[in-house]
């Protein structure tokens, strides 16, 4: 989670989030919007593709033989940013678009990707064009990192 994905998200939701290193940070709760726990994750590559990038398997960084560990998320949504695009997703959401996507891995996680396409109105899925000021700031903080990212 990074401040740029924080303020964002503070723009957009009333939102609360957890210390770095808590409890709650270790189960995967970035933080709490209406009493609801969230995961934020930053993804340069939403808009560009189309896709959502949902997690369900991590290693660290730089440690290729550590075994695959389940990723922590007791979120019960979902909130990614993009450089144009911020989309609040629940979790139970993901998990049923999940059961048709294809299973990406990848050398620090595995997961599915999602076109955005397949999350139905109604469905708890909301998503919103970012202002403009948000996009350019977004694209200078996110732009060294396209490579690093999913």
């Amino acid at each position: 989670m990074d401040d740029i994905g924080k303020k964002a998200t503070r723009a957009l939701w009333p939102v609360f989030f957890s210390e770095r290193g808590s409890a709650a940070d270790r189960q995967g709760i970035d933080g709490w919007m209406k009493g609801s726990t969230f995961q934020l994750k930053t993804d340069v590559e939403i808009a560009r593709t189309g896709n959502l990038y949902y997690e369900v398997q991590e290693k660290d960084k730089g440690h290729p033989l550590q075994p695959w560990r389940r990723s922590p998320s007791a979120a019960i949504l979902y909130i990614f940013i993009s450089r144009s695009l911020a989309l609040l997703v629940p979790k139970r959401v993901l998990l049923e678009v999940a059961k048709g996507a294809p299973f990406e891995p990848n050398p620090t996680s595995r997961g599915y990707l999602i076109p955005i396409r397949t999350l139905q109105e109604g469905t708890g899925y909301y998503g919103v064009q970012l202002p403009r000021r948000t996009k350019e700031a977004l694209a200078k903080y996110l732009e060294p990192l396209q490579g690093s990212l999913v």
